[in-house]
């Protein structure tokens, strides 16, 4: 070991110099992780693909459509993994969403409306195996549902409650409720729940 200034400034320079090579390394090694890791990440969007990143098949990411090229997306895909779980979609361009589509298992479930662009709901869809089941309707926009409509597995309409309880059996061929006949009016028994009891 030795002793003395000239000692000490030499173990100094070659501790601050094996420093420095750690310090150059690590950077390299930061580099090279965080640029794999952007790399893996921006690739879905950049190729709009159904492909889940790699090493993460349960991450989500989404894809953006900008249609009529005001740099604003209109339609905004969200996966998770490569399966669809939502569609948000900007119709008339003015940069809000205003319809909301839902997706399970591949499948649309559900689907919220905003028809005339105010920015709320004004009618809420939702679906089994993507047939149409229910609609709820707020028309007048004052967050409550003033309608709710049944349908059956064909598609056809065959219950609309309004908010005061009283349901409309539309007509139905072959149940004594017949075209030539119109809607009857009848009161809804409604359950616990308050669901209509039909």
């Amino acid at each position: 070991m030795k002793f003395g200034l000239k000692a000490f400034v030499a173990d100094r320079a070659l501790i601050i110099e094996r420093m420095k090579e750690c310090i150059a390394w690590t950077a390299i090694g930061v580099f090279l992780t965080f640029g794999v890791i952007n790399a893996l990440v921006l690739m879905p969007a950049l190729f709009d693909h159904h492909f889940p990143l790699a090493g993460h098949p349960q991450s989500v990411w989404s894809a953006e459509l900008d249609s009529n090229g005001d740099e604003r997306p209109n339609v905004i895909k969200t996966y998770f993994g490569n399966q669809l779980l939502r569609i948000d979609s900007d119709r008339n361009f003015d940069g809000k969403i205003d319809l909301v589509q839902k997706y399970s298992a591949g499948s649309l479930i559900l689907e919220i409306h905003d028809d005339d662009f105010y920015g709320k709901p004004k009618a809420i869809k939702e679906f089994s195996n993507g047939k149409l089941t229910i609609v709820e309707r707020d028309p007048s926009e004052r967050g409550r549902i003033d309608t709710v409509e049944y349908y059956d597995d064909s598609g056809k309409l065959i219950l609309r409650q309004n908010a005061s309880g009283d349901a409309t059996l539309a007509p139905m061929p072959g149940c004594g409720n017949t075209p030539d006949v119109p809607e009857q009016r009848v009161p809804a028994r409604m359950s616990r729940d308050n669901i209509p009891v039909v």
